[in-house]
């Protein structure tokens, strides 16, 4: 049986370790949106294979705004992006922590059936609670709950991580709410990773974007705050055809079109 290794936790163990401290308190939002490969906007790249760090990587290209990553070659290969944030993770009162992005499975490695998920994004709080969720072709497994899901992942998905407290949290999948469920103990802090973080499986799949950070609760958007250059980013940047159960704003023209045509055209290669 093939070792496997989640390559989050490894890798977070040296990244966490040099990462300068943060404000505690800040709203924030961190966004990639295809516009360049993730290590030249903020993100760290790890990567490696069974002989160690920077000693393998996945095929990558970026096209109309899709990361694809093709580590078929080399099931050793963990090729992923992380941002330590030091005490900054969770919301304050008013606040809400959210991650999402937007993600479709081509192929993984039949080879491996014993566990057959490989990218994959990780969240892990300022006080050790952690939330991974693998994703297969045919669906998805949270790896501290233990718990399986169902879906055709070989199309385009849209998921949403909700959490007031850091403790518990809401799944949404296509603006749909599939679960609610609770972080778990983990084993470092502050960071969001999402790519291929598995060794010991292989994949081809594909990116459209991941984001994730604080933002005020529904209902708590004041004045003040309403003038906050870090929330009115937030306001522009994320897409408002998610969180339509939480915050209504009008969506920018345009918008869905060109993220149609990205889906479209990464389906068709």
């Amino acid at each position: 049986m093939n070792r496997l290794i989640v390559a989050f936790v490894a890798a977070t163990a040296v990244v966490g370790a040099f990462s300068a401290p943060a404000a505690i308190g800040e709203e924030y939002w961190i966004a990639w949106e295809g516009d360049d490969f993730p290590e030249n906007q903020g993100w760290t790249r790890e990567y490696g294979n069974w002989d160690g760090p920077g000693q393998g990587q996945a095929n990558r290209t970026l096209y109309d705004g899709i990361l694809t990553i093709d580590s078929l070659h080399d099931q050793g290969v963990y090729d992923f992006y992380e941002i330590v944030q030091p005490g900054q993770i969770d919301p304050g009162p008013g606040e809400m922590f959210v991650m999402e992005w937007s993600l479709r499975v081509e192929e993984v490695d039949p080879s491996t059936p014993i566990y057959p998920y490989d990218p994959g994004v990780d969240m892990r709080s300022d006080g050790n609670y952690e939330l991974g969720l693998a994703f297969e072709t045919d669906g998805f497994y949270s790896e501290f709950e233990y718990i399986e899901f169902d879906l055709d992942m070989s199309v385009w998905h849209e998921f949403r991580v909700v959490s007031f407290d850091m403790r518990n949290y809401t799944l949404y999948v296509d603006d749909t709410l599939v679960y609610t469920g609770s972080l778990e103990d983990g084993f470092f802090n502050s960071s969001a990773a999402w790519g291929d973080g598995t060794q010991g499986n292989a994949s081809l799949h594909h990116w459209d974007y991941f984001r994730f950070g604080v933002v005020p609760e529904p209902g708590c958007l004041s004045s003040e705050l309403a003038s906050d250059p870090v929330v009115s980013e937030y306001k522009l940047e994320r897409p408002p055809s998610l969180f339509p159960d939480l915050l209504s704003e009008e969506k920018p023209d345009g918008y869905d079109n060109d993220k149609t045509r990205r889906r479209q055209a990464a389906g068709s290669r």
